[in-house]
């Protein structure tokens, strides 16, 4: 945190950006990097790979770098995101029951994605209960025209915050 507070300014500055719009390269940049180094790993061509602050560079550097930065800001959204409201893969791991079905992996880029297409602000986000966030999807997709973009149905919605609710993660009320 201290890394992108020192190339880009402060950390709620840069949630802010990210979120909201008007970030800059540094905030796309040094949110990936870090959260590179702070995941210890990361992806290349679909194989696992174990990042140091090194390899966090060298990874910058060959895929971000010199290409549209448009295309990374989901991905510094998302970390950005799991910074303020964690990230607990492991922890579902560990609260599986043996026999119990593997949960699917919650897509937070995706969520973020709708809850800014639906006007949501991140402290909006987290405070919204399951059954306000299920409704207005609901209204969102019945207001929309067939054929444009819109955020999954309720009851998509209601299947992952159950899926959340099963694997402990999240803020369910």
């Amino acid at each position: 945190m201290v890394e992108i507070e020192t190339k880009s300014g402060p950390i709620d500055l840069v949630k802010h950006r990210l979120m909201s719009g008007g970030w800059s390269i540094h905030d796309v940049v040094e949110t990936i990097r870090q959260g590179l180094i702070g995941g210890g790993k990361g992806e290349v061509n679909g194989q696992p790979v174990e990042v140091t602050a090194l390899r966090a560079n060298s990874l910058v550097e060959n895929y971000i770098d010199g290409h549209a930065i448009a295309e990374h800001h989901l991905t510094a959204r998302a970390i950005i995101a799991a910074l303020y409201v964690g990230y607990a893969p492991m922890q579902e791991a560990k609260k599986k029951s043996p026999g119990e079905a593997e949960p699917e992996a919650i897509d937070w880029g995706v969520v973020l994605h709708n809850c800014r297409t639906l006007g949501l602000s991140l402290s909006d986000a987290e405070a919204i209960t399951m059954p306000e966030y299920a409704a207005l999807l609901h209204h969102h997709n019945l207001a929309n025209e067939e054929g444009e973009e819109s955020p999954p149905s309720a009851d998509d919605v209601s299947a992952m915050f159950l899926r959340m609710e099963r694997a402990g993660i999240g803020k369910i009320h």
